[in-house]
C-alpha cells in the first residue's frame, strides 16, 4: 500500500495524541507546510448519468450509515466532509445518493439476497457487514468487481491506494473479486488494529527507552510487549491481589482483541497456492503465537476479560490504569477523548524475524459489493459513484476522521506520520477469516482458547481441521459455481 501520510499530511496529524508525553518531540520553531498533493481518481470529465439514484443498503449504524451519506446541517467535521464528498461527486457525475434501507448486521445479506433472487433494482450497492455479509458471493448475488463487464466499463482503479488491494486480493478466488473495501469506509478507516501505549507510565518505567525507536526500529514485538509488561504491575488499593484497582502492564478481552493480536503477529488461517486454499492454523507461526499468548495471559501483570466485560478494558486504559492495550483506532474516538498521555504504535510482531508489521481488521468492517440482478446498463454511473466516493474520502473524509476521532491537530510531526503508515501500509486478511463465519468461526479461535498454548491447539487443529477444510471446499464450490 502507498504511503498515504505522504499524500494526505497525517505526518502531522497525531502531533497532541503521540508526542503530549513521549520522549521524542518535533521542532515547534519550524513552520507548518501544507504541501498536501491529492490523489485523484482516473474517472472521464464531464460524466453524465442523468440524475441516475445510486441507492445503498447498509447496516443501521451511525458510523456504517456515515460512510455513504451525511445532512448538509452538522457541526461534526467528518459529517461535513462526507456531505461536501457527496455534494461534488453529485454534481460531478450527475447521480443521486442514497441509502434507501437499513437494517441490522446481521440481515444487511439476507435482505439484498432476497430482492437480487427476485431480480430486484432496489439497491445498487450492498454495504455489507463483513462477518455476515461475505458469503453473498458464494451465491452468484454479486457482480464479479474484476469481471468482463466492469472490467469493460473502466471506471473502478483497485490498484489506487484508496482501495486495500491486499485485503481484496486475500479473500478473491480464482481473480474474481465480489468485495471492495478501503477508504471508503470509516469502518476501514477505523476498524484497523494498533497498540494504545500509556506513555506517562511507559516514559516513568523505562526513561531511557523511546516508543517510537522500538516500533520505527521493528522491535516491537509480543516479547517485547510482554517483557515491559511485567514490569508494570502496581497493587494501587493495596488488597495485594489482582482487581479493579490496580495498575496492568497488558490488557484485553477475549473477543475481538485477540483477532487484532494474532494477525498482528503473522497467524494466518489459510493460504491459496495454485487455487488451492488450505487450512494454516496450527502452523509453526500459530503454535509459537499459542505459547508467546499463554506465557503472556499467566502474568501478574496481565488481565483478560470475558466477552461479557468489553467495557472494562477501554475504560481502564482511558483511566490510566494499563501500560498497553491492543484494539482497533476506533477505541479513541470513543473512549480516550479525554486522555492525553497516550501513543498508538502498530500491532505486534510475533518476533524480529517477522519481515513487517501486520495489520488485521475488525471483521465488522463495510465492504461494498454489486448485486448481480442490475443490468448492464447502469454499472457505469455505480462503478463511476464508488471510484469518486473512495477518492474522495482518501482526500479529505480520511485526514478528517483521524483528526477529530483521536482529536489532534494538523501540525509537522514525522513520527506520527510513520506510526500511521506502519499502520496502514500492511493491512491483511486471509480467505478463512474472512470467511470465518462459514468456517466455524475458526477466526475466533484465540478468542476462546487464549490459555491453552501449543499442546491445546495441536488438539484442536487435529480435531477440526477436516471440519475447516470442509466448510473451506464449500465455499469455494459455491463461487465457482457462481462465477
Amino acid at each position: 500500500m502507498k504511503k498515504l501520510i505522504s499524500i494526505l499530511l497525517l505526518t502531522g496529524m497525531m502531533t497532541g495524541l503521540l508526542v503530549s508525553c513521549a520522549n521524542e518531540k518535533p521542532d515547534t520553531t519550524t513552520p507548518v507546510v501544507n504541501n498536501t498533493v491529492s490523489t485523484t481518481d482516473d474517472l472521464p470529465d464531464n460524466l453524465d448519468f442523468g440524475g441516475q439514484e445510486i441507492k445503498i443498503i447498509c447496516a443501521d449504524e451511525e458510523i456504517t450509515m456515515l460512510s455513504f451519506v451525511a445532512d448538509e446541517e452538522n457541526e461534526d467535521l467528518v459529517s461535513q466532509k462526507i456531505y461536501e464528498r457527496n455534494q461534488a461527486i453529485e454534481q460531478r457525475l450527475n447521480v443521486d445518493i442514497e441509502i434507501v434501507e437499513t437494517t441490522d448486521h446481521a440481515s444487511v445479506a439476507s435482505t439484498a439476497q432476497l430482492v437480487i433472487q427476485s431480480g430486484g433494482d432496489d439497491y445498487d450497492i450492498v454495504g455489507g457487514y463483513q462477518y455476515f455479509s461475505v458469503g453473498l458471493a458464494v451465491g452468484g448475488y454479486l457482480y464479479n468487481l474484476k469481471g468482463q463487464e466492469i472490467n469493460d466499463i473502466g471506471y473502478l482503479n483497485f490498484e489506487k491506494p484508496y482501495w486495500s488491494s491486499q485485503f481484496m486480493n486475500n479473500i478473491a478466488l480464482d481473480g474474481a473479486a465480489y468485495w471492495a473495501t478501503g477508504d471508503v469506509s470509516l469502518r476501514y478507516t477505523s476498524g484497523m488494529y494498533c497498540t494504545f501505549v500509556n506513555t506517562e507510565i511507559f516514559n516513568k518505567l523505562f526513561p531511557e527507552e523511546n516508543i517510537y525507536d522500538i516500533a520505527r526500529n521493528g522491535e516491537w514485538t509480543l516479547d517485547k510487549l510482554s517483557q515491559m509488561s511485567s514490569k508494570a504491575y502496581d497493587d494501587l488499593n493495596g488488597t495485594q491481589e489482582e482487581d479493579d484497582g490496580d495498575q496492568f502492564g497488558f490488557i484485553s478481552g477475549a473477543y475481538d482483541l485477540m483477532d487484532g493480536l494474532a494477525v498482528g503477529c503473522g497467524v494466518t488461517f489459510s493460504q491459496m497456492y495454485d487455487g488451492e486454499i488450505t487450512v494454516t492454523l496450527g502452523n509453526s507461526t500459530a503454535l509459537s503465537f499459542a505459547d508467546k499468548l499463554k506465557d503472556l495471559c499467566q502474568l501478574p501483570s496481565t488481565r483478560v476479560v470475558s466477552v461479557t466485560e468489553q467495557d472494562w478494558c477501554p475504560t481502564n486504559f482511558a483511566a490510566g490504569n494499563a501500560l498497553f492495550l491492543v484494539d482497533k483506532l476506533m477505541t479513541a474516538e470513543y473512549n480516550f477523548r479525554e486522555m492525553e498521555n497516550y501513543a498508538i504504535i502498530p500491532a505486534p510482531k510475533l518476533d524480529s524475524n517477522q519481515p513487517t508489521y501486520l495489520t488485521t481488521l475488525h471483521d465488522g468492517i463495510t465492504i461494498l459489493g454489486i448485486p448481480s440482478s442490475l443490468t448492464p446498463d447502469v454499472l457505469p454511473g455505480i462503478c463511476a459513484t464508488m471510484e469518486a466516493m473512495a477518492s474522495g474520502s482518501y482526500n479529505n473524509v480520511t485526514p478528517a476522521y483521524y483528526e477529530s476521532a483521536l482529536k489532534v491537530k494538523y501540525t509537522r510531526d514525522e513520527v506520527a506520520g510513520e506510526m500511521i503508515d506502519l499502520i496502514r501500509e500492511n493491512v491483511t486478511t486471509d480467505f478463512a477469516f474472512a470467511y470465518s463465519h462459514s468456517v466455524n468461526d475458526i477466526a475466533w479461535y484465540f478468542r476462546n482458547n487464549y490459555k491453552g498454548g501449543s499442546t491445546q491447539l495441536k488438539r484442536n487443529v487435529n480435531s477440526n481441521k477436516q471440519v475447516w477444510a470442509g466448510s473451506i471446499e464449500t465455499i469455494v464450490t459455491g463461487l465457482r459455481d457462481a462465477a
